[in-house]
C-alpha cells in the first residue's frame, strides 16, 4: 500500500484519502485475518474426521459393505433338482451341493454383502465361516492324504481296516502310513466346505461326506480314516462345486476391493477406533480365503466327462452317484462304472447278482444318516410349498374380488370406464382381461405346488419303507 500511495500523487485526492484508511484498516486487522484462515483450516480437519466417524459407525455400501447376496448353486442331489426351491439362497436350509444336477448354471460373480463378524473372529479360529461372515461350529475331518491308496478288495470297493492299519490291494502299507486330522476352514455352500489344506468335501450327513480331490469322488465315514468306496466321478457334480468356488473367490475379491476403498479414508483411525482394526483383519483374511478358493479349485480337479445315467420313474436320488431305486434296492455307481447294491442288509454287484455279502456295518449306518437328513429336508420342502401355497390361495382371493369389481363397473357404467389397476388406470375391460390372466398363472402355480407336495410325500413313504 505504501509503494502504491507513492506513487498515486496524480490520483485525486478522495481516492487517495481512500487508499490511506484502506492502509490503517489492514494495518489494524490482518492478524484478525490471519487468524479466520486458521479457524478455516480447523474447521476442515473437523468436518474430515466426523465424515470418517460416521463411516465408521455406519458404513456406506459405497466404503466398502457392498448391497447384494451371491446366488444359490445346489450340490449335493442333482436328480430332483428340476423341482422348484422356495428360497433365494441355499444357505436357508433347502437341499444343495453334491447331486448329478440339471443344467448348469451360468458364471457370474456378484458381490457378497459381509453382515456377520466370522471374519474378524472365528475365521481360522475356533470356528467357520461361510461368505456371508456367519460362523458355523468347528468340524474336523481325519483320512488319508492319499485316499486311492487305501481302496481294498471287498465286492471291488469296500476298504478295509485290519489292526487299526489300512490296506491296499497290494497289501498292508504299514504303520508310517497315519491319517491327518483337517478342519474346516469355510462353508461354501450348505453341504459344500473347503478345508484348511485345500480339500474339498462335501457332507452327506454327521458322519458321512464325499472327498473330492485330484479329479476323484471318495464316499467317506468319520468312523474310519480310509474311503468305503471310490465312487463314479460326476464331471457335472465337479463342475457345480468349481462354479461355486469360483463365485465365491470373486466375491472375496471384490469384498476386499471395497474395504480397501473404505481403508484409505479410514485406517489412519486404526489406533482410535476398534472397528476400523476390525475391518483391516477382515480386509486380510478375505484375502487369504480368496488364496485359498484358488488353491481348492486346483486341488478339487476335473474328472472326464460322464453321461447322465437314465433313471426309472420313482428313483431317488441319495447322493452324487447313489440312488433307492422303485424295488427299494439302492445302487452305487463305482469309479469303474460298474454298480454295487444293497438292500440295507446284504451286498452285491452288477457281475456277482448270485453272491450276496453282508452289506458293511459302516455302509449301512451311513446310508441311514443320509436317509434320516434326507426325510428332515423333504419335510421343510413340503412346509415350505405348503406356505407357498397359502399364499397363493390369499392371492387367488384377491383376484377374484378384483375381478368382481371390474366386472361391476364393465356392466353398470362402460366398458371403457377407468380404474385402477395396480400404480396404473385402464379400461375395466381391460383391467378384467389381465386379472382374467393372473388368476390362470395363479391356478398354473397352484398345480405345480401340489404335484411337488405328493412328489415328496412319496419320496418320504419310499424312504421310511426301505430298512437302512
Amino acid at each position: 500500500m505504501d509503494a502504491l500511495l507513492e506513487r498515486a500523487a496524480q490520483l485525486p485526492k478522495d481516492l487517495i484519502t481512500e487508499l490511506e484508511r484502506l492502509r490503517e484498516f489492514l494495518r489494524l486487522h490482518l492478524t484478525l485475518l490471519e487468524t479466520f484462515g486458521r479457524w478455516c483450516y480447523r474447521l476442515f480437519a473437523v468436518l474430515v474426521v466426523i465424515m470418517t466417524l460416521a463411516n465408521v459407525i455406519a458404513p456406506d455400501n459405497a466404503f466398502g459393505k457392498g448391497s447384494f447376496g451371491i446366488g444359490r448353486a445346489s450340490v449335493s442331489r442333482g436328480f430332483s433338482s428340476s423341482y422348484s426351491v422356495r428360497g433365494g439362497s441355499s444357505f436357508e436350509g433347502q437341499r444343495s451341493v453334491g447331486g448329478s444336477f440339471g443344467a448348469a448354471g451360468s458364471f457370474r460373480p456378484p458381490p457378497a454383502r459381509i453382515t456377520s463378524t466370522g471374519f474378524r473372529s472365528t475365521y481360522r479360529g475356533s470356528g467357520v465361516t461361510d461368505i456371508y461372515g456367519n460362523p458355523y461350529r468347528s468340524r474336523v475331518f481325519n483320512y488319508y492324504d492319499e485316499p486311492d491308496v487305501y481302496i481294498t478288495v471287498r465286492g471291488d470297493s469296500f476298504s478295509v481296516g485290519r489292526g487299526g492299519v489300512a490296506h491296499s490291494s497290494q497289501g498292508a502299507l504299514g504303520s508310517t502310513a497315519a491319517p491327518k486330522e483337517t478342519k474346516a476352514l469355510f462353508v461354501a455352500d450348505d453341504d459344500l466346505m473347503v478345508l484348511e489344506n485345500g480339500d474339498v468335501v462335501v457332507t452327506l450327513s454327521d458322519d458321512g461326506y464325499l472327498l473330492l480331490k485330484k479329479g476323484r469322488a471318495y464316499l467317506m465315514s468319520q468312523k474310519q480314516p480310509a474311503p468305503l468306496m471310490e465312487m463314479l466321478a460326476d464331471s457335472e457334480l465337479f463342475l457345480r462345486v468349481s462354479q461355486q468356488l469360483q463365485e465365491q473367490s470373486a466375491s472375496a475379491h471384490y469384498e476386499r476391493e471395497a474395504h480397501g476403498s473404505w481403508l484409505g479414508w479410514a485406517s489412519w483411525t486404526r489406533s482410535l477406533f476398534p472397528t476400523v482394526q476390525g475391518d483391516i483383519k477382515e480386509s486380510q483374511n478375505l484375502q487369504d480365503l480368496e488364496a485359498r478358493l484358488v488353491n481348492a479349485l486346483q486341488r478339487v480337479g476335473k474328472p472326464p466327462p460322464t453321461k447322465p445315467v437314465p433313471l426309472e420313474p420313482g428313483t431317488i436320488e441319495l447322493f452324487s452317484g447313489a440312488f433307492l431305486l422303485p424295488n427299494r434296492t439302492v445302487a452305487l455307481r463305482k469309479a469303474n462304472g460298474e454298480w454295487q447294491y444293497t438292500d440295507g442288509k446284504m451286498w452285491w454287484t452288477d457281475k456277482t447278482s448270485d453272491k450276496h455279502e453282508p452289506c458293511p456295518a459302516l455302509l449301512q449306518g451311513l446310508l441311514r444318516g443320509i436317509a434320516t437328513k434326507l426325510m428332515m429336508e423333504i419335510d421343510a420342502d413340503i412346509k415350505a410349498d405348503q406356505n407357498y401355497l397359502m399364499e397363493l390361495s390369499q392371492e387367488h382371493a384377491s383376484l377374484v374380488r378384483d375381478l368382481m369389481e371390474y366386472t361391476y363397473f364393465s356392466n353398470n357404467l362402460d366398458s371403457s370406464y377407468e380404474v385402477d389397476y395396480g400404480t396404473d388406470q385402464m379400461s375395466a375391460d381391460q383391467a378384467i382381461s389381465r386379472t382374467q390372466q393372473e388368476i390362470a398363472v395363479n391356478d398354473s402355480e397352484s398345480a405345480k405346488t401340489h404335484t411337488e407336495i405328493e412328489k415328496w410325500q412319496k419320496e418320504k413313504s419310499t424312504l421310511l419303507d426301505f430298512h437302512f
